[in-house]
């Protein structure tokens, strides 16, 4: 993690923001051993060690849009999703003293499978998703300054749900793959300077539904597993994007076996974190930086984890 500078008046001090505050990611609800709970785990890095906080999220809720304000009085957010019903709620956890609020602000429609990502210090983003058993294109935003949500006038190219989303901080959210008519493996960009949106050349390596994203704020986006076709299968493949050519490569470290529908998030400057989602299971895989080797982190969950989402508290 990059040092942070804070300045003082005349004099300038150094802190790591990782010893200063901390470093943890969290995942939030979904499937636990075949239960949905509302329970949040979380990982303390470096070590990873796993431990359950006392905050649970509002409801059991499953395939909502993480997004996190990675600041030294920031928070997580989980937007959306679905609990019985099509859901609109954004649920904050504050990283200093882990309590969960719900917001006034909603989004501006109920939905699920959307795909979440952050300017952090700025605003999050809840793109796509299923809205009553329709796909849809909108992009809600949530600015941190106030918790007010708007909706831009942009939109994503065709309407879709499942696609996943990671983020430059500071410089741009890619919204990748997801099902329009079809399984898709296209990337979107949106440009934070003015949240217009555009069609990246490079393309993921598959047709996917359901992968995960991850990212290394400041060098690239992980695209992780997810769901192809032709024939229809679960992924082991990891797509690494560089955000400054844009292009994609592909990890010659591969998933310990298929998956979608799980969750990732990364400590930025030092891994990618990711669960499995369907099928459950309880181990986590960690793509280390800059070398993206890849591993099954020792300390499991105490039950299969299926359909979580998640947000890390480090620009990640």
């Amino acid at each position: 993690m990059a040092v942070v500078s804070f300045k003082y008046g005349p004099r300038q001090r150094l802190w790591d923001k990782n010893t200063y505050f901390g470093a943890y990611g969290y995942w939030a609800s979904g499937s636990r051993g075949g239960v949905d709970t509302a329970q949040i785990d979380k990982i303390t890095f470096p070590v990873d060690t796993l431990s359950v906080i006392a905050a649970t999220l509002t409801a059991n809720v499953g395939a909502y849009a993480g997004f996190a304000n990675s600041t030294l009085a920031g928070a997580g957010y989980a937007a959306g999703g679905y609990a019985g019903a099509f859901l609109t709620r954004i649920d904050k956890l504050n990283f200093a003293d882990e309590v969960k609020s719900t917001l006034s602000a909603v989004l501006s429609s109920g939905r699920y499978s959307m795909a979440g990502f952050a300017n952090s210090g700025t605003a999050g983003y809840a793109a796509t998703g299923n809205q009553s058993g329709t796909k849809v294109a909108v992009i809600d935003k949530l600015a941190f300054s106030n918790e007010t949500r708007s909706t831009l006038s942009a939109s994503i190219s065709g309407a879709r749900m499942y696609a996943s989303g990671f983020a430059n901080t500071g410089t741009a959210g890619y919204v990748i793959g997801g099902v329009t008519t079809g399984r898709q493996n296209d990337i979107q960009k949106i440009l934070f300077s003015n949240d217009t949106v555009s069609t990246l050349a490079a393309v993921l390596g598959q047709v996917t539904q359901s992968p995960v994203g991850a990212a290394n704020a400041g060098v690239a986006g992980y695209s992780i597993g997810g769901f192809s076709e032709s024939p229809d299968r679960q992924l082991t493949v990891i797509d690494k994007l560089t955000f400054s050519t844009e292009t994609k490569t592909t990890l010659t470290y591969q998933l310990t076996d298929g998956r979608n529908d799980g969750t990732a998030f990364a400590q930025a400057g030092k891994a990618a974190y990711a669960t499995p989602g369907d099928p459950q299971r309880t181990y986590i895989t960690k793509i280390s930086f800059p070398t993206d080797t890849g591993s099954v982190v020792v300390q499991n969950f105490t039950g299969s984890v299926g359909t979580t989402g998640g947000f890390s508290n480090c620009a990640g």
